[in-house]
C-alpha cells in the first residue's frame, strides 16, 4: 500500500511534457501531470508518460478529469457486447405499440372491416452482455420489429390462396448503464398481434356450349400475425458500437 502511494505521489511529481496528444490531470491534492491516456477499465486510469506507464485510480482524480475520461471512453473504448433475444407474451399496457403503427394498412381494409378480430400482444427480451473491461454507459438503441403476416382465403370451390407479408415497426430507446463483464435485460414495446378473419364474395364466370355463366363464390378470409424478428442497433452518441439481429 505504501509503495503504490509513492509511486501516486511520484507520479504527480514528475516533470510536466508538451505534446499535443497529452493531457494536464489533476489529482484530488490539486497536483497536477500531463500524460496520455492510454485505457481506463476496472476503476483505474492506465496512462502515459516520457514513455513510462502509469495506472491511477479513477476515483483519485479531478471532477473535470473524470467527466472527460468518461467520454474518453465513449469514443475510445473498445466494447464488445453479445445479444440474445427471445419472443414471449407481451401486454396491452399503454406503451404498446398498436397495429395500425405497423403499417398493415391496404386494400383489404374495407372488407375486414366487416370482419371480426382478435389480436394478441408480443415482444422481445433482450439479454446484451457486456464482455469488455469498460461499463457502458449513455448507450442508446435503433429497434426494429418485424411481423410475420399470413393471408389465406379459401374458397367454396375447395381452391385456396396464400401469401406471406411482412411489417415494420422502429423504436428507439435508452440502454441503462452495463458495467463490466454485466449481463442486463431489457424489453422492447410490446405489439399488437392483429388477426382478422372475414368473409366475402367473388364473381366469376364460365362459359359452357357457346354460353357465358356469371355466379357468385363465397370465399373465406384470413390475416394472421406473428413476430418474426429482430434488428437493432446500438450507439454511444454517434458511434455504433454493435448491429444484430435474429436468425430466420
Amino acid at each position: 500500500m505504501k509503495r503504490s502511494v509513492l509511486t501516486l505521489l511520484a507520479l504527480f511529481l514528475l516533470p510536466t511534457l508538451s505534446r499535443a496528444e497529452l493531457r494536464q490531470f489533476t489529482n484530488q491534492e490539486g497536483k497536477t501531470i500531463q500524460a496520455e491516456v492510454v485505457s481506463v477499465r476496472n476503476g483505474q486510469v492506465y496512462l502515459k508518460m516520457s514513455g513510462r506507464s502509469f495506472t491511477v485510480p479513477f476515483s483519485s482524480l479531478s471532477i473535470d478529469d473524470q467527466t472527460f475520461l468518461r467520454e474518453w471512453v465513449k469514443i475510445n473504448a473498445p466494447f464488445s457486447l453479445s445479444i440474445q433475444a427471445t419472443a414471449t407474451d407481451g401486454d396491452n399496457s399503454t406503451e404498446a405499440i398498436p397495429a395500425a403503427a405497423l403499417g398493415n394498412t391496404s386494400s383489404r381494409d374495407i372488407e375486414r372491416a366487416g370482419g371480426t378480430k382478435s389480436s394478441e400482444y408480443q415482444k422481445f427480451i433482450v439479454a446484451i452482455h457486456n464482455r469488455s473491461a469498460y461499463p457502458l454507459v449513455g448507450a442508446k438503441t435503433q429497434v426494429r420489429l418485424f411481423a410475420r403476416v399470413h393471408y389465406t382465403v379459401e374458397r367454396e370451390e375447395g381452391d385456396e390462396y396464400k401469401k406471406d407479408s411482412g411489417e415494420m415497426f422502429e423504436c428507439e430507446f435508452e440502454i441503462p448503464e452495463i458495467g463490466p463483464t454485466e449481463t442486463i435485460e431489457i424489453s422492447t414495446p410490446s405489439v399488437e398481434m392483429a388477426n382478422y378473419s372475414w368473409g366475402k364474395s367473388s364473381l366469376q364466370s364460365r362459359t359452357e356450349n357457346g354460353r357465358t355463366y356469371t355466379y357468385h363464390v363465397g370465399e373465406s378470409h384470413q390475416e394472421e400475425r406473428s413476430l418474426d424478428s429482430l434488428w437493432m442497433k446500438i450507439f454511444i452518441e454517434d458511434r455504433l458500437i454493435k448491429e444484430w439481429k435474429t436468425t430466420g
